[in-house]
């Protein structure tokens, strides 16, 4: 059997506020418009506005809507400027 440390320190190589944040939300948050059980299929604003829920909730300056400008377009996983 392996025994584990209880307690260990460990030097974090930078600061934690570098470190990403994950904002977790899902689709029964009572926060959202129309919440639904979690095996529920959910129609396009709904998704939406569980993800826009989820990126609210990192408030960390790694956030997506404090490095990815407000006009920019998600395509296929690539950001690019708005035309």
């Amino acid at each position: 059997m392996v025994e584990y440390p209880v307690s260990y320190e460990c030097p974090l190589p930078v600061p934690y506020e570098t470190f990403p944040v994950v904002g977790i939300a899902d689709s029964n948050d009572p926060s959202l418009t129309r919440p639904e059980l979690l095996d529920a299929k959910l129609d396009t604003e709904q998704v939406r506005e569980v993800v826009w829920l989820a990126l609210d909730r990192d408030t960390s300056p790694r956030s997506l809507p404090h490095i990815v400008d407000k006009d920019s377009l998600l395509l296929n996983g690539i950001l690019s400027p708005a035309r």
